[in-house]
């Protein structure tokens, strides 16, 4: 990485892709709309040098033509340098300098990387256009959205939604960008039983709505019946947009993203760090492409097989690195390995181990736990108050294999452990009283956590076999900058599986294919259209339909299966078609 990609840090400062850390300022009043609009004014003889900049270092005008979907026209925002300071990028999105203070403080960072730069400063962008950000883990994705939710919020006076995949990271955003109140920017949490149905309007303020997936479909819904959807909703954030793609969730996802563009008015922003050819995606959203290989921190993939490790080059290929010593006391209970490959960086440096399923968490939390006990050099008490504060969310229970865990310094990480219980594993291994977690894929996305080293414990997700892009999403866990700035990543794959592997490490990222294009989801997503009144005849269906992911890649498939399910809710009596005119008989 070269100089002028590297931020300039003032005393100990976090990742501009990590969203918290940093020392609070002192009561700061919300900018008046006046000094909004004097700084906006003041910016305008900006716009002019921001557009010759943007030519001059990307190299080609960003265009939205169908024609041009397939183009990528931002494929190298890091090979030049942006002459724009950071002060300048606030300002051309409008920020006023209070607002620019309190934000440098609260983020503790003094510049932005240029690839930031160069899309915040996008005449496409700034002007609403919906926008696709492909970039690797750690590139600064996540902050960039922030910045947009803030310039939504205080320029436009409108509120936000910020989609997320899971829970825990629900939860992180939302502690890192309470600080917004002061600002008078309320962070909302809407998951699980958690987030108000329709949503309080603020007679002072905005809100940003933090939201699962499923939980977002609620509120989206809620706000059309409503009314209400497209005068408060301004920016629309999907974090993780290749989930569109995955089993079970995906046509929630697409059908979510589907709704704002039929009924909202807002901009949505897209980002993801493993897509693969996003053509349909772009169509889909009628959005602007940005991406980059651009990388803050260096992560070198490497693969155990047998007693051999290999580097892993740019083409897929193994190359000889170097061979393990397996002692003969461990063979029989580690025949992979993974006491060596924890006890050589471990307990001064943290090893993430990704696992199967649960119980091979609990298994090689145990087996490491119990032969590697005597590494950690972190005080019984910290982690004693680990265990206590687990037992104490939990009516004073704790596994048993989690407390022998923690006492080693090790601890186990799922989705079927309590909010509780992983908040508690998180913060500890955070300060350092964990050295080792051993956790599922769900930790692969999202959560900031400090690791140098990532093991990959056989190339599986409970029994199927691991694919491109969920592993690039656990290899990007190692390195996460402000934590560590370089990183490592092992997956020890067995016998049976070398080939699948070396086929998976060679193989380009597949598109995302749309759920929806089966009879189940695409049913589900019919029956809302008309439940919420959003189409009213064949015809109106018709045409909704093809402008979705699913029409778009394949809309024979996708009409027949329509006419298929309407003959169904027919024959069961639960819509009445007369004239083309679609009349649903239930209440």
């Amino acid at each position: 990485m070269s100089n002028q990609n590297k931020r300039v840090y003032v005393g100990k400062e976090r990742s501009n892709d990590e969203i918290g850390g940093g020392r609070r300022p002192g009561s700061l009043s919300p900018p008046s709309s006046k000094k909004v609009k004097k700084d906006q004014d003041d910016t305008e003889s900006l716009e002019r040098m921001t557009r010759q900049n943007y030519v001059n270092t990307i190299g080609v005008e960003i265009v939205t033509s169908d024609d041009d979907l397939d183009e990528d026209p931002f494929d190298d925002p890091d090979s030049n340098n942006c002459t724009l300071s950071t002060d300048d990028v606030f300002k051309r999105i409008g920020l006023s300098q209070n607002v620019r203070d309190f934000y440098k403080n609260e983020r503790n960072i003094s510049n932005l990387y240029d690839w930031q730069k160069k899309c915040l400063t996008d005449p496409g962008l700034l002007n609403g256009n919906n926008c696709i950000i492909s970039l690797k883990t750690g590139g600064g994705k996540t902050l960039l959205a922030e910045l947009l939710m803030l310039r939504e919020s205080i320029v436009k006076n409108r509120s936000c939604l910020i989609i997320l995949p899971y829970k825990a990271i629900v939860r992180e955003i939302i502690i890192n960008m309470s600080a917004f109140e002061e600002l008078e920017i309320f962070t909302e949490e809407y998951t699980c039983s958690k987030g108000r149905i329709p949503p309080v309007k603020r007679t002072r303020g905005q809100n940003i709505y933090v939201a699962t997936i499923e939980k977002a479909t609620i509120l989206i819904d809620s706000l059309i019946r409503e009314n209400r959807l497209k005068e408060e909703i301004g920016l629309f954030v999907v974090d993780g947009l290749h989930m569109i793609g995955e089993e079970g969730r995906g046509a929630a996802l697409e059908k979510l993203i589907f709704k704002y563009l039929m009924l909202g008015s807002g901009q949505i922003i897209g980002m993801s760090s493993t897509l693969g050819p996003v053509g349909d995606m772009r169509k889909f959203l009628k959005a602007r492409l940005f991406s980059s290989d651009f990388g803050p921190f260096k992560v070198v993939e490497r693969v155990k097989i047998s007693n051999n490790l290999y580097n892993v080059n740019d083409e897929g290929d193994l190359i000889p690195y170097s061979k393990m010593e397996i002692y003969d006391k461990n063979r029989n209970v580690d025949s992979d390995g993974i006491f060596s490959l924890v006890k050589d960086i471990a307990p001064q440096k943290s090893v993430l181990i990704f696992c199967p399923s649960r119980n091979d968490c609990k298994y090689v939390c145990l087996m490491v736990a119990t032969h590697l006990s005597g590494l950690s050099g972190i005080p019984d008490e910290r982690r004693q108050q680990v265990i206590d504060l687990i037992k104490n969310g939990n009516g004073g229970k704790i596994d048993e294999v989690m407390e022998i865990g923690i006492r080693a310094g090790v601890a186990y990480h799922h989705a079927g452990l309590t909010d509780n219980a992983r908040h508690c594993i998180e913060t500890a291994f955070r300060e350092g009283n964990l050295y080792a977690l051993c956790a599922t894929t769900t930790l692969s996305e999202g959560v900031n956590l400090p690791v140098q080293r990532v093991i990959i414990y056989q190339p599986k997700v409970g029994i199927d076999f691991l694919e491109k892009s969920r592993y690039i999403q656990m290899i990007g866990r190692a390195g996460r900058e402000g934590y560590e700035n370089e990183g490592e990543s092992i997956t020890i794959v067995g016998e049976e599986y070398i080939e699948k592997f070396l086929d998976m490490l060679k193989s380009p990222l597949k598109p995302c294919q749309s759920q929806m294009l089966d009879k189940v989801n695409l049913e589900g997503f019919i029956m809302d259209l008309i439940y919420l009144k959003l189409v009213k005849n064949v015809e109106e269906l018709r045409d909704s339909l093809l402008k979705t992911l699913a029409g778009i890649q394949d809309n024979d498939e996708c009409l027949s299966l329509m006419e298929g399910i309407l003959e169904s809710l027919k024959t069961h009596k639960i819509v009445k078609i007369e004239n083309g005119v679609i009349q649903r008989l239930y209440h």
